[in-house]
């Protein structure tokens, strides 16, 4: 596994186990959590800030991680959730469970194919 997928799992396992917060928020409120954070890469792109820019990503990430655990500490089970994107994923980008990488224009076909078959 890659080093930073390996301490961004370490990080969010941690958070689950030890931070009172995830028992303190709702749903709704890590996802305002979350809103914020999209605003500030925004404007991280806007300033052309590189440094800023990496680090409210990283904020991003976590805060969307937040969301996860905070639906995980409500009941909800996370390996149904996990296997709930593995499905769609296994529709939308089949590619990436076969090791073989599509042209985009190719990538873009099958995501829309796969949404449009599950909207009908």
């Amino acid at each position: 596994m890659r080093k930073w997928l390996e301490k961004l799992a370490n990080m969010v396992e941690r958070n689950y186990e030890y931070d009172p917060w995830i028992e303190a928020i709702s749903v709704e409120e890590a996802l305002e959590e979350v809103e914020e954070e999209i605003s500030e890469i925004r404007k991280a792109l806007e300033n052309g800030d590189d440094e800023n820019l990496k680090e409210e990503i990283g904020d991003l990430l976590w805060t969307t991680s937040l969301v996860f655990l905070v639906a995980v500490k409500m009941g909800h089970d996370p390996n149904e959730i996990v296997s709930m994107l593995e499905e769609k994923m296994k529709r939308r980008k089949p590619y990436i469970f076969k090791s073989w990488k599509p042209s985009l224009k190719e990538a873009v076909r099958m995501w829309m194919e796969a949404k449009e078959r599950e909207h009908r």
